[in-house]
């Protein structure tokens, strides 16, 4: 149906089958989701395994060495033709293996990143995620959540929604459940509908689910423009573009090989087959695809730890991080806040009981009181339990409880529960019939209940300097100064105050004239892992900063307790934001943590936007980098420790595969320059870069986080993956490679041509194999590091040393190859003198030159 608008609310629950009091049941749902399939936008799909294997073949120097074997093939050289294809063949199905599982790593990360969105089935509220709705459910919309599904609005309290995404109109829309009669209109005029991927940015409402997933109005637009297109991260960029000019230095050289070979007498077509060959295996061609790995797989070991990357460039960027600019509620402390403190009727009240499980006492000093007796202490405890938009949910079978919705407001929720006061139960007798939703400028909540008599009440709770402002006839002196007592022994504080209201209500003049009750103190203790994670931050030269809303006192016992020595307290959203640019203009690389609708501009602004998974909000999510799906400081901290690993590896793995590179051409190049045959064949040249450059690669992708990681101070952000001292020890590793590459390759010579090439060919395997344990770690010896320690590398380095012993020993390779069995002396010496990078490199790291 395209006119849910037109119907009244009952007739479209009778049609959908629903009822608005309980909503469906989960078995229900079940049976929806079987009929209407998930809610989502189906995504273009991505290349087909056969698209991306045809898709390696369009690389141009692949299409060389294709054109080469073509040559080989008309001129009689068959057999290196089809094993110059058959390498092609090879080299294809490993891009396609690192692209599928880039692909899927990618993938996965997409799927951890669906919103959840408050339902109510069987009668309780609870989350689901968003991909779970079906047509008929009953949904909750407030301030700063996505609108999960096209819904009709059974109840709205002034809400309003972005429909820019919908509708390109960025200003918000007010929306009401009002039935419209106007059957043919555009969906911007549908006020009593909300529609999927807009936003509400104001006020609450509930709402059932009309369509979902390709049947709604965005899921029509999805079908039009079913286009994805791939963002390269700036690391990438910047590696493609130094990949580009490593390739023309790298043909320069070639060129020179090739004219060299022709001068010195030999065939145009040998002299070409070799240039091509070295060209080939001298441009790393592999390396955009171990980089997206690299980035992808540590995204997703991010997300298995509660950090979930948004987007890829953060990743690098994490390495880079300076500053940390936290909040405080549910990100340094636990989020489960209690109420401990009352204060009412110039008497302190303490209040047992810990968690969100209703239970608990009240004393006066050392006395037990009863709450209800107190006539304002009672109003105090109506006024927490309406002024409220959290639910508290009880699993059945257990005494577990948890909270739907902000956890302050179910801190309160739960204490009027400790004296048998529920949400349902008071609504029941004061139903709500208006409201002010509370708003971080005004640090106020304000909601209007209809009573008995006809008369309405007025409840508002908020920071007490705030609203005590509201309050003539309030001791303002006297309430701050408890306030203040509260505030610093660590508690959070919010004021409650009442006004009663006969005739009609202006909505305009409700906060006026208000009657303080009292003061409601809470606490919220720190995370114990986060004073740790505090201590690494500053080892690591990064400086931990708190910003809060909260009061001074509260914000800095906190900090005290955590070792945080930089807090800004009462900041409102445009603060945080100017604080985000003054960091970002010393120079610093800037994470910054936010939950609401308002920090979304300083998210965006920031290096690294982190949200909170739990209490953060849609838009807190859209506008991040990243996402803690457990709100903890400590997880922003391992995040950053592995985005610095991810950033080293990738390192390792350029030095392994540039170093490799460059032993292959010193030895041809200084062949011509000794004026001594060409140690290598062009069909071996092509093997050891198949069998080198793949799986030792990836596995050094895997390699875990080095110990000392976070007692380095913070990588520059411009800093280049090459640095002084990886070029020297590339340059120093590929001279090596091309001296005992040349010396065995003279030494087998004596005997024949092919036992000095089958031993340079081989020399050059083993070199590289031995060479990527160094790789491991630009500066502490490998027998630290441990040569077990990543297993994956152990096993990549036994296969291809496995597959080259093949070539030396199976007789029908030896002729594809043009190798000779070696002795077991031969090899004994071949696999010692190979060894040889490993040994100098452990002196100079240990020399530290």
């Amino acid at each position: 149906m395209s006119d849910w608008h037109t119907l009244e609310i009952a007739d479209i629950a009778r049609k959908l089958g629903t009822n608005l009091d309980s909503g469906i049941s989960e078995e229900e749902a079940a049976l929806r989701a079987g009929k209407y399939g998930y809610n989502e936008l189906k995504e273009k799909k991505g290349r087909g395994i056969l698209s991306m294997f045809l898709a390696q073949f369009t690389d141009f120097m692949v299409v060389i060495l294709i054109i080469a074997a073509a040559v080989s093939f008309f001129l009689g050289e068959a057999k290196d033709a089809v094993v110059i294809l058959a390498i092609v063949f090879m080299n294809a199905l490993l891009g396609v293996v690192q692209e599928e599982r880039a692909g899927r790593a990618i993938a996965a990360l997409k799927k951890l990143t669906v919103p959840r969105i408050m339902v109510k089935r069987e009668g309780m509220v609870r989350k689901v995620s968003s991909r779970e709705l079906v047509p008929g459910d009953v949904i909750f919309l407030e301030a700063g959540g996505f609108v999960g599904a096209d819904a009709r609005l059974i109840e709205s309290a002034n809400l309003r929604t972005n429909e820019s995404s919908l509708t390109g109109e960025s200003t918000p829309v007010d929306k009401s459940a009002e039935k419209i009669n106007i059957s043919d209109m555009a969906v911007a005029d549908m006020k009593n509908m909300v529609f999927m991927g807009t936003v509400a940015v104001y006020g609450r409402g509930e709402a059932i689910v009309t369509a979902t997933g390709m049947n709604t109005q965005i899921g029509r637009i999805a079908e039009m423009i079913q286009e994805e297109h791939e963002v390269k991260t700036p690391l990438q960029q910047r590696l493609n573009v130094f990949g580009k000019w490593l390739g023309l230095a790298c043909l320069g050289v070639c060129f020179v090989v090739f004219i060299s070979s022709v001068l010195r007498g030999g065939s145009i077509l040998d002299a070409f087959m070799t240039a091509v060959s070295l060209a080939v295996a001298a441009i790393p061609e592999g390396l955009p695809a171990v980089t997206t790995i690299s980035l992808a797989l540590g995204a997703y070991r991010m997300a298995k730890k509660g950090a979930i990357i948004r987007k890829l460039p953060a990743v690098e960027t994490l390495g880079s991080v300076s500053v940390i600019c936290s909040d405080k509620t549910g990100t340094l402390t636990q989020n489960r806040m209690t109420v401990s403190r009352i204060y009412v009727e110039g008497k302190l009240i303490s209040v047992t009981g810990i968690g969100y499980e209703p239970a608990g006492k009240f004393y006066v000093g050392e006395n037990e009181i009863s709450p209800l007796a107190s006539e304002q202490t009672l109003k105090l405890l109506h006024a927490v339990a309406l002024c409220n938009d959290a639910y508290l949910e009880h699993f059945k079978g257990s005494n577990t409880y948890d909270v739907i919705g902000d956890p302050t407001e179910g801190a309160l929720i739960v204490l009027a529960g400790k004296t048998g006061l529920t949400r349902l139960k008071l609504e029941s007798q004061f139903p709500r019939v208006n409201e002010i939703p509370f708003d971080s400028k005004r640090k106020l909540m304000t909601t209007i209940h209809k009573t008995a008599d006809d008369e309405h009440i007025v409840y508002v709770k908020g920071a007490p300097d705030e609203l005590l402002k509201l309050c003539p006839e309030a001791d303002k002196a006297g309430l701050l100064k408890e306030n203040e007592k509260l505030t610093s022994s660590g508690l959070r504080t919010l004021g409650v105050a009442y006004k009663t209201i006969k005739g009609k209500v202006n909505i305009n003049d409700v906060e006026k004239g208000l009657t303080f009750i009292g003061l409601v103190g809470m606490i919220d203790l720190p995370r114990p892992e986060v004073k740790d994670a505090v201590a690494l931050c500053k080892q690591a030269g990064i400086e931990p900063v708190m910003i809060t809303g909260d009061h001074r006192l509260t914000a800095m016992a906190v900090a005290k307790e955590l070792g945080i020595e930089e807090v800004f307290a009462r900041v409102s959203p445009e603060q945080k934001l100017n604080i985000v640019e003054e960091y970002r203009s010393l120079g610093k690389v800037v994470a910054v943590t936010g939950d609401g609708v308002n920090d979304a501009p300083a998210l965006k602004r920031a290096d690294i936007g982190v949200a909170m998974g739990i209490t953060g909000t849609d838009v807190a999510k859209e506008a991040s980098d990243m996402v803690l799906s457990d709100d903890n400081f400590a997880t922003i901290v391992a995040a950053i420790k592995e985005g610095r690993g991810i950033f080293e590896n990738i390192r390792k793995f350029v030095w392994y595969l540039l170093s490799a590179n460059v032993g292959e051409i010193f030895t041809m190049f200084f062949a011509i320059l000794m004026n001594i045959p060409l140690p290598l064949l062009p069909i071996q040249i092509l093997w050891v870069n198949l069998v080198t450059d793949g799986l030792p690669a990836l596995a050094l992708s895997v390699e875990p986080v080095e110990k000392d990681v976070m007692k380095k101070p913070p990588r520059r952000k411009e800093e280049g993956i090459m640095n002084r001292n990886i070029i020297n020890s590339m340059v120093f590793i590929g001279i090596i490679m091309a001296a005992v590459s040349l010396f065995l390759f003279t030494v087998g010579m004596k005997d024949s041509i092919e036992k000095g090439r089958t031993f340079a060919f081989s020399a050059l395997a083993f070199l590289e194999m031995y060479h990527v344990f160094n790789c491991r770690s630009e500066k502490r010896s490998i027998f630290s590091v441990g040569i077990f320690s990543n297993v994956y590398l152990v096993l990549s380095v036994a296969f291809t040393v496995m597959l080259q012993l093949m070539v030396i020993y199976n007789p029908f390779l030896q002729k594809i190859f043009y190798t000779v069995p070696l002795s077991g002396q031969e090899l004994f010496y071949l696999f010692a003198l190979s060894s040889l990078p490993l040994w100098f490199m452990e002196i100079k790291k240990a020399l530290k030159i």
